[in-house]
């Protein structure tokens, strides 16, 4: 989670914010195996001495080439903690005292096998993490408490590196983050929109199959009629579990899979990264206008998916 804030703000910046308003203890250490397991606190110094708890987290130290050295957490426990399994191409993480969900890598593993094959794309070794809850996940990670953990749970999936992805309240099955990890390499020209559609259509999201989200996002719609859809790239989340460009975007593949079949969704995903070749490729294989967007997905939604 560091490393993600440093990305985001340059490491000059961050460090400068760490050293000014964060303040780390060290809780504990306890050894593990070879390794000693460090348990940290960060909180927030906002006036003189008043603070608030950020994170609690650990990472481990340990001698390597006669050096000491901090390891990143999660294949540490990955090693400690966790059980695998391999179904496929993918191998499965998860908790010890879990259940391995045999049924549904099974149904991963054919999906990707179709899936790799009728989009032209060669498929590798992944790593699916999954747990029953979002906090589990993020212990495995090495976040022990944040205070992002509080809200309502839902199942959520994340890429993690190249070949890695983490999952909560998932189950085995839950092919979203693994067609971004089969596509993306091979498809850099895609607008964000249909990349997150193309997960979504064929692999759900936050749990849910796009039909869902569909009628979901229709009912909105009709309490909404002053949401233009005609500039729905300005759109964001209709809610905590619904993201516009994830259900919006699952539409429009979905709408040109079943007229084009995989080819339609090829074209889609090589239409272009800027918002003006996304207007363009929708038109092109969907043979619908920027400004009749709006009155053609109302209308679709309310004959297709009216609850």
């Amino acid at each position: 989670f560091l490393l993600e804030n440093v990305l985001q703000f340059g490491t000059d910046n961050y460090l400068k914010f760490i050293g000014k308003y964060c303040r780390i203890k060290v809780l504990r250490v306890n050894k593990v195996k070879e390794y000693y397991k460090i348990t940290s606190l960060m909180e927030f110094v906002e006036q003189g001495e008043s603070s608030n708890v950020q994170y609690i987290f650990h990472v481990y130290a340990g001698r390597e080439d006669n050096e000491w050295k901090l390891f990143n957490p999660l294949p540490i426990n990955t090693q400690f903690n966790l059980q695998k399994q391999t179904v496929g191409i993918v191998n499965y993480y998860l908790p010890k005292y879990q259940k391995f969900d045999e049924e549904g890598a099974i149904k991963q593993s054919e999906f990707l096998a179709d899936f790799a094959k009728n989009m032209g794309v060669e498929m590798d070794t992944m790593n699916f993490y999954y747990a029953n809850s979002r906090s589990e996940i993020l212990v495995i990670k090495g976040l022990d408490f944040s205070i992002g953990m509080s809200g309502e749970e839902r199942a959520t999936g994340k890429v993690y590196n190249v070949n890695t992805i983490l999952c909560n309240g998932t189950g085995a099955y839950y092919p979203h983050e693994l067609i971004h990890l089969l596509l993306n390499p091979n498809y850099p020209k895609c607008h964000w929109w249909i990349n997150e559609g193309v997960a979504t259509y064929f692999g759900m999201s936050a749990g849910k199959p796009l039909n869902w989200h569909l009628r979901k996002l229709n009912t909105h719609l009709q309490a909404h009629p002053e949401i233009d859809l005609n500039n729905l790239l300005s759109l964001r989340n209709l809610d905590s579990f619904t993201d516009y460009r994830y259900v919006l975007g699952g539409l429009l593949v979905q709408l040109s899979f079943e007229k084009n079949g995989y080819d339609g969704v090829k074209r889609l995903m090589n239409g272009g990264k800027s918002n003006d070749d996304f207007y363009h490729v929708i038109e092109t294989e969907l043979g619908v206008k920027k400004k009749d967007l709006n009155m053609f997905i109302r209308s679709y939604l309310k004959e297709h998916y009216q609850i």
